[in-house]
């Protein structure tokens, strides 16, 4: 997981003729990290903090949350959603 954010960027950059591979960075976090590594102008910090909204809301809902494990289950069973929701 912790060299993804490298790959993805330097594939990004080769892909789109960017220019050579940005080094990461070790005072940022992992999505700031990225951000940086893309090399898209940020001064005031805009896009790290889009792509770190982008990156929790994408893992919250990738298949390991509740609701979505619960639906997962239910639906492989061949089960209605319907009867298995119970509001809270």
């Amino acid at each position: 997981m912790a060299r993804l954010p490298v790959i993805s960027a330097g594939i990004y950059r080769m892909r789109f003729n960017k220019g050579d591979r940005i080094p990461s960075r070790q005072d940022l976090d992992w999505s700031g990290n990225y951000a940086h590594m893309l090399g898209i102008p940020d001064p005031t910090g805009e896009f790290a903090n889009l792509i770190r909204l982008f990156f929790t809301l994408h893992s919250d809902h990738e298949g390991g949350n509740a609701s979505a494990l619960t639906s997962h289950t239910v639906a492989s069973t061949l089960s209605d959603l319907y009867f298995a929701y119970r509001p809270v």
